[in-house]
Order: C-alpha cells, then sequence, then structure tokens
C-alpha cells in the first residue's frame, strides 16, 4: 500500500475494510515518520480522516493506528491535531455515550 493511499479511502470504514485502512495507515506514519526526522514538519493527519471522526468509530481507530510506529515527533505533531479537535471529540462522546445521567452534583 502506498502512503498516500489513505486519504483516498477514508470514505471506505466497515469492518471488512479496516485491514486495508489499517496497512494505509502504516504506509502513511512510516512516510511521515522519515519526513519529520529530515526537519519537515508538515506532517498531519489525512483531513479526510478528521472529516468522518464523527460519523463512525472506525475512524478513530484509524486515527490511533496513525500513533503506532510514530517517532515522538511525529506522534506530538498528531496530538497537537487532535487537541484541536476537543470540541469533535465531546461531541462524539455527548451524542454516542450519553453521560448526563452519571454527573455529580457534588463531591
Amino acid at each position: 500500500v502506498e502512503w498516500d493511499v489513505l486519504p483516498k479511502l477514508c470514505h471506505l470504514f466497515s469492518a471488512e475494510s479496516y485491514s486495508l485502512l489499517n496497512r494505509a495507515a502504516r504506509a502513511w506514519t512510516e512516510h511521515w515518520v522519515v519526513e519529520v526526522a529530515v526537519g519537515n514538519e508538515e506532517a498531519r493527519i489525512p483531513p479526510e480522516l478528521l472529516d468522518v471522526l464523527d460519523e463512525d468509530l472506525f475512524a478513530w481507530m484509524i486515527l490511533f493506528d496513525l500513533f503506532d510506529g510514530a517517532s515522538l515527533e511525529l506522534k506530538s505533531l498528531y496530538v497537537e491535531q487532535v487537541r484541536d479537535l476537543a470540541a469533535v471529540f465531546k461531541n462524539v462522546v455527548d451524542t454516542t455515550f450519553p453521560l448526563d445521567g452519571w454527573a455529580l452534583d457534588e463531591f
């Protein structure tokens, strides 16, 4: 699998396509590990993947797969992007796992 195929496959999330997407994520990470090592700090999580995070839990699995085998520098770049997605993540958690009934009024 070529490193640049991941953005093209992000619309294919399903249990059957996970293996292919996982291989694409590994190729993406391998490519950017080298790029970041030589000073290219333009590494980003594919925007196509970020676009589907609120639609599919498999997208989150692929997002976490990007961290597997990533260098510390690349992980740091990815974490910056994920932090920027805090509002998206909160929305996904609130809609997927309603936790209102578990709130504590006082300690």
